[in-house]
């Protein structure tokens, strides 16, 4: 097994980071460091920590000059690791002890299975325990996930365009023919610590449109990734039988996340417009991409303005990055968890079965699962 530990700027806490996957109970392993030319000391306190060890696992440290992206500088750790499975990790986050031994029990558990996640808690920036991933929720963050080698050989390189590194691997597995399994157990204290989203004024919802269409373009670059993926498997030497259908529902998601680009561009085009412009929208909504109710345009409209947004700040607490999160987590896992398997036909199934799934889930029901595809999936 390799665990494949991909740092930038991270000084704070690659030594917390680090120090847990070097406390691994499982026997044979080697840690990879690929820092992603970090500005500040990340690099060197990696350094420093791998040399002053002297227990059984191999360490292997890469800086990358330049700067590659977060896909490339996976891709980059992966080039150097000699593992069967690949675990990724951020410098942020923190593996539990038994992280990798869980998966290599799953590993013999589940022989068909090319990748595997499970249960994760989240902390914020200085630690604090804010809650656990839902049960239900059957993707984690891709540092929760273990990745078969094949999910990296079988296709061509992640691309410096790339901004995320799981997205574009997860419909690989499907591809393999293989099953994604997410296992019952806590196995990461996964970091968020606001640096993104709340990085922006959520009250603001100019700043919120455009985080959302930053989001939405990084997706759509996904996509272009797993298309090229698509042809690759089409010349595997076992065809797929479900390959037709799983590059029918790449184009529902690039379909979905087009249009959705384009309605966040025409919701920054009214906030940023003159004021009769939003009095056109509000009172006749001109909009093509914006199917909105006249009290949603109204609020969209009103949230913008400075003066009003002051005045809900002074009658309101704000609500701490903390909060926010814990609205989204569980304060306890269920103790009678499951095993939870992901084949291709349940993948093609389930609009919750990918990370740009739930937001459209009417789209998924009326435009990919038609009568004829829920007949070849067996559906009722």
């Amino acid at each position: 097994m390799s665990f494949l530990m991909i740092t930038y700027n991270q000084e704070k806490t690659i030594e917390q980071s680090l120090k847990s996957a070097l406390a691994q109970d499982y026997p044979n392993l080697e840690i990879i460091v690929c820092d992603d030319c970090s500005k500040d000391r990340t690099f060197e306190i990696a350094t420093k920590i791998a040399a002053d060890y002297h227990g059984p696992f191999k360490i292997i440290l890469h800086r990358n000059d330049p700067n590659l992206g977060i896909g490339a500088n996976f891709h980059k750790a992966f080039t150097l690791a000699s593992g069967e499975w690949l675990f990724m990790a951020a410098g942020d986050d923190v593996s539990t002890p038994d992280r990798c031994q869980t998966i290599a029990n799953g590993i013999r558990q589940y022989p068909d299975a090319f990748a595997f996640g499970s249960n994760y808690e989240v902390i914020d920036g200085d630690s604090k325990r804010i809650g656990f991933s839902r049960p239900e929720q059957l993707l984690g963050p891709g540092a929760v996930i273990a990745w078969h080698r094949s999910v990296f050989t079988s296709f061509r390189p992640l691309g410096k365009e790339l901004k995320v590194e799981d997205a574009p691997l997860y419909p690989r597995v499907f591809l393999l023919g293989g099953t994604y399994v997410k296992l019952p157990q806590v196995t990461l204290q996964y970091r968020m610590d606001g640096h993104s989203f709340t990085g922006q004024d959520r009250d603001n919802a100019l700043n919120v449109q455009k985080y959302f269409l930053k989001v939405r373009k990084v997706l759509d670059k996904v996509m272009d990734h797993r298309f090229v993926d698509i042809a690759t498997a089409r010349t595997f030497p076992a065809q797929n039988k479900w390959l037709d259908l799983l590059e029918e529902r790449q184009k529902w998601v690039a379909k979905a996340i087009r249009e959705d680009i384009t309605a966040r561009e025409e919701t920054i085009r009214i906030l940023e417009a003159p004021i009769m412009s939003k009095l056109r929208f509000l009172f006749f909504n001109a909009s093509p991409s914006l199917h909105m109710s006249f009290p949603q345009r109204l609020k969209l409209i009103l949230s913008n303005y400075p003066l009003l947004i002051w005045i809900k700040r002074k009658i309101s607490e704000p609500i701490e990055w903390s909060e926010m999160i814990a609205k989204e987590t569980v304060p306890e896992l269920p103790a009678n968890l499951s095993p939870q398997i992901i084949d291709a036909r349940h993948y093609l199934s389930h609009v919750d079965c990918d990370y740009c799934g739930s937001d459209y889930f009417d789209s998924f029901e009326r435009d990919f699962l038609t009568p004829e595809r829920k007949k070849i999936l067996q559906l009722p």
